[in-house]
């Protein structure tokens, strides 16, 4: 089971519940596997660490753009960006790809409540200001679930 984002998960518990499951292999993939591997359990370190690690850098300085064109080509006004703005909002988000994505859609959907023909540096700031939240508040929402047990009382 691959695990994507899994910063947060040493605070849930359900690290524990899928390592006892039989036959379920564990792949964690988080931001810093250091401070990911003092969270866990001493029981699971050694599956994790080690000759079990795979160093995995960010983007560089024009992936997050490359990442970004063609989804931008696919849903945006095309007269409303340039390869500029794909480049400042990589540029923004310090080249985190999924933060990139979240941003460059508010960006645009904020260009456009202001009836700005274009996106601009504020619009990339501001967006990825709602972005930022956005995905702090879908976490929050996901370790709350992961918190609270299944019972009849909640389904």
């Amino acid at each position: 089971m691959v695990l994507d984002e899994a910063d947060d998960l040493p605070e849930t518990g359900a690290l524990d519940e899928l390592m006892s499951i039989p036959g379920v292999a564990v792949i964690a993939i988080a931001h810093d596997a250091e401070k990911w591997l003092a969270q866990i359990d001493q029981r699971y370190r050694t599956q994790f660490d080690g000759k079990h690690y795979i160093r995995l850098d960010r983007y560089g300085p024009f992936d997050p753009a490359d990442i970004l064109e063609p989804r931008a080509e696919h849903v945006l006004d095309p007269d409303g960006w340039d390869r500029a703005v794909l480049e400042a909002v990589g540029d923004e988000v310090a080249r985190r790809a999924r933060d990139a994505i979240q941003t460059l859609r508010w960006a645009a959907r904020l260009a456009g409540e202001h009836n700005y023909a274009v996106i601009r540096d504020l619009e990339i700031v501001d967006g990825h200001d709602q972005a930022q939240r956005e995905i702090r508040a879908v976490g929050d929402a996901d370790r709350e679930a992961l918190a609270t047990p299944e019972t009849p009382e909640n389904r």
